[in-house]
């Protein structure tokens, strides 16, 4: 009797298992508990800076449907209007936004987390069966990659974009199965996870499931190396399923290429994570267990178990690579360094960001050593054998509860503030605003000028906070101008004027701005439209070819996956199913070759006081340095001057280059301020005097590097070192060839001495 009990819960889970509506049941039950806190706060506004702007994102596309019926294509309440399908971390284009339609964006975060973490244990569940996981194995490892560490923590800063990641297994899955079965249904699955998640603000989910793909693809090949027939068939199958994925996203790529292209995401970085590191971030440091990547180590018996099989390689040489990467700029060689190289990896940033694909390696291992470790129970009859599967099954779902802990420990966590409310509608205008309550203006019908982002974005230095009318004539002596109507994507005006005269919008210009009544062009970065005389009702509308086009592309791209599915000729024929996923795409590339829209400006290199960054020679007052350093580059001089301030003395720091040929890609300044006591302060930068990098600057001329005020503390006395460094590569400096004036110290320059007044 007492065998027959302890019995019960092994066979009862494992056919729960096998019955997916059971297991969809008991996979929502368990999502919903891991983030009951958040549900309980929904809501709620984080009090974590990036939710300003990613609410910010997510609510100005719900306000553009729900009030005024509109796609999203622009969005003027951020930084004085941006492309809202331009915003790399916006996340609109996905299907969850029916559920921010419906419950409001605050409200709708702890639902889109559930419904994704149910996505994700599903995935992971089918994913860990196609690796010959069994069925109470996939089901108890499941939450280790679904549940892992990496999701409370991005639900804890309001990352909620970082939730596409929960699609990595159904990518995983489709391309493993459209390469061993030659499936081109199992190309579409890749194909749509990789852009839903890419549609959900996948800027890392999607570069880094291309890196599982390869792992996939790299075992495929391997394994059919002598089979030319089958290697072909697995080229095909994996060409399907990018095409796919590239025609389901373009809604959101071509629109976020343009925006990269005119504006690029420059990252510095020097991220080093040493091996006691990564293991705290994947196991924990301290009882009770807490992780920025936990996994549990519950399981790890069970995952070396499976590693340690032949079977197990592929699986541990990825779980291994994704480490390396993971480990940064502390690896040596540094893996992560290489990558960097590789486009679009040069903008990825925060590498132990990797340690969540080797949760997927290392959930698929311990669902795969739970498996053997249940069929050597049955192959051995040992006595019992119920007893000690009940034993190991309480420790995976203990290490599951563990997970479950941390999720509500990181939801604790939240400093909440109260949320944005929607004010009495009133006339759209732009303020001044404040980036770090950038959320509460789109109920104010207010945009901020005061913004925020990992990219430069090109904002009009001539836009205004405090005009009494937002479209206004630039010159009033030539009539006037009325606004009709307003919403994000169009702007009606009444234009009465005795002459041509320029209408002025307080906007961003950009190239997909469109009239019907003169021509729209760029005053000063702000949206304008040069009007003939006489009485004019004037439409100007946001309608990007990238964004319009892109939108049909990716629809088409949908219909293409329903026709490969329900097809049986296609779904049966390669080459068809290439030539219906390839078709979309056309859509995209002749609006390419037919539709025109007007080029941006070039960048104007200028300093904030309108002196050209590049000059002749260094201004007047610089100290002579002509310290040579590897690649071309000089530092022929520097201008520090100090000057006090109601809040301290201020430091006005200039240095001024010169190039001699191409410099290498990738660079970056660093500037070290030591003071004889306390912490240094460090001006590391990419862009010289926030405008442009070295290889978008001219040779043979002297570029000012003027940078902003620097506070130093009263009294203190203060070296400056001043060097150049690989910043986007592997973060090592180059050399000093020749120090010139100053004085060299480990490849840095020492070129001031300094005693704060």
């Amino acid at each position: 009797m007492a065998m027959s009990r302890w019995r019960r819960p092994v066979a009862f889970l494992r056919d729960l298992a096998g019955n997916a509506w059971a297991r969809a049941a008991l996979f929502v039950t368990l999502a919903a508990i891991a983030k009951i806190v958040w549900l309980w706060n929904a809501g709620a506004m984080d009090d974590y800076r990036d939710a300003q702007y990613f609410t910010l994102f997510e609510d100005s596309a719900r306000l553009t449907i729900a009030e005024h019926h509109q796609f999203p294509f622009w969005n003027p309440y951020y930084c004085g209007g941006v492309s809202a399908l331009g915003t790399p971390s916006a996340r609109f284009t996905s299907p969850t936004i029916v559920l921010t339609l419906l419950f409001g964006t605050l409200r709708a975060n702890p639902l889109i987390a559930i419904l994704l973490c149910v996505i994700g244990l599903e995935g992971m569940y089918r994913y860990a069966r196609a690796q010959g996981a069994g069925t109470l194995g996939a089901l108890a490892c499941a939450p280790v990659f679904a549940l892992c560490g990496f999701f409370p923590r991005s639900g804890a800063f309001d990352w909620v974009n970082f939730f596409g990641f929960e699609l990595l297994p159904w990518a995983a899955l489709g391309l493993r199965r459209a390469f061993q079965e030659d499936s081109q249904k199992h190309a579409v699955l890749a194909g749509v996870a990789v852009g839903f998640m890419t549609c959900f603000g996948g800027t890392y989910a999607a570069p880094y499931t291309l890196l599982v793909g390869l792992w996939e693809l790299a075992e495929a090949v391997w394994m059919h190396r002598r089979d030319p027939k089958r290697l072909g068939r697995i080229a095909t199958a994996g060409a399907i399923a990018a095409l796919l994925a590239a025609g389901i996203a373009c809604v959101r790529l071509w629109p976020i290429a343009e925006t990269l292209a005119s504006s690029p995401r420059v990252v510095g970085t020097t991220e080093a994570n040493p091996p006691l590191t990564v293991v705290q971030y994947l196991f924990g440091s301290r009882i009770p267990f807490r992780g920025d990547f936990l996994v549990g180590a519950l399981v790890l018996p069970f995952a070396v178990a499976a590693a340690l099989e032949r079977r197990g390689m592929w699986l541990l040489t990825s779980a291994c690579f994704y480490l390396w990467l993971a480990s940064g700029y502390a690896a040596t060689p540094s893996g992560f360094a290489l990558l960097r190289n590789v486009p679009p990896y040069t903008m990825l940033r925060s590498p132990e960001r990797f340690l969540v694909l080797f949760a997927l390696a290392y959930a698929v291992l311990a669902a795969r050593g739970f498996s053997r470790f249940e069929a050597l129970a049955r192959k051995k009859n040992w006595k019992r054998k119920h007893v000690v599967m009940t034993i190991a099954l309480a420790l995976v779902c203990i290490d599951d509860g563990v997970l479950v802990d941390n999720d509500w420990s990181w939801q604790r966590g939240r400093t909440l503030m109260a949320a944005p409310v929607r004010e009495e509608k009133r006339e759209f205008a732009q303020a001044r605003g404040d980036r770090w309550l950038a959320a509460y203006y789109p109920g104010l019908d207010r945009g901020t000028l005061s913004c925020f982002d990992d990219y430069p974005i090109p904002q009009s230095a001539a836009l205004r906070g405090d005009l009494p009318h937002d479209e206004f004539l630039a010159d009033s002596s030539a009539g006037t101008v009325e606004r009709r109507a307003w919403s994000p994507n169009a702007i009606t005006l009444h234009v009465d004027v005795t002459r041509d005269a320029r209408v002025i919008v307080n906007q961003n210009w950009h190239p997909g701005w469109k009239s019907d009544v003169g021509t729209v062009v760029s005053d000063h970065d702000r949206l304008a439209i040069d009007v003939p005389a006489g009485s004019h009702d004037v439409v100007v509308r946001f309608a990007p070819r990238s964004g319009v086009y892109g939108l049909w592309t990716s629809l088409f791209a949908l219909a293409a996956c329903v026709v490969i599915v329900r097809a049986r000729r296609v779904a049966t024929n390669r080459w068809s199913a290439l030539g219906v996923a390839i078709a979309p795409l056309t859509v995209a590339g002749a609006a390419l070759a037919f539709v025109h829209e007007p080029k941006r400006p070039e960048q104007k290199l200028t300093l904030q006081n309108g002196e050209p960054i590049a000059q002749t020679d260094p201004p007047q007052g610089a100290q002579r340095v002509d310290a040579e350093i590897e690649g071309g580059i000089t530092l022929e001089a520097t201008r520090i001057v100090t000057h006090p301030t109601s809040d301290g003395p201020m430091l006005d720091f200039e240095l001024d280059w010169k190039l001699a040929g191409p410099p290498p890609p990738g660079l970056g300044i660093f500037v070290h301020f030591e003071p004889d006591k306390g912490d240094s302060v460090n001006v590391d930068h990419v862009d010289l005097a926030t405008i442009a990098p070295f290889e978008a600057l001219p040779l043979h001329m002297t570029l000012r590097d003027v940078l902003p005020g620097i506070a130093i503390e009263s009294g203190k006395s203060y070296k400056i070192y001043v060097g150049v460094w690989r910043a986007r590569r592997n973060g090592t400096r180059l050399k000093v060839l020749s120090p010139g004036k100053v004085t060299v110290d480990q490849d840095r320059l020492l070129v001031a001495t300094l005693k704060a007044p």
